[in-house]
């Protein structure tokens, strides 16, 4: 899941511009200044949220690895 989730830091953190062959347009450089900072703070809550879920499944793989030998299972 995690590295999943990951693969989609890059397209947020991408920025790419809407100006055309009609120039810049000032209310769309403005817009364009707001969404390119929200993406930035979607992709850092992200990542943040990535290397938790990475985190939490690397606590439960070694939970697992204990009960199996408290188990006798290995």
């Amino acid at each position: 899941m995690a590295v999943h989730l990951g693969a989609q830091l890059m397209v947020l953190r991408q920025h790419e511009g809407l100006d055309g062959t009609g120039g810049n347009i000032p209310a769309v450089a403005n817009l364009q200044n707001v969404y390119a900072g929200y993406t930035d703070m979607l992709a850092s809550r992200l990542a943040d949220a990535v290397d938790i879920i990475a985190e939490t499944g690397g606590a439960l793989e070694e939970i697992v690895t204990l009960y199996r030998r408290v188990d006798g299972q290995s």
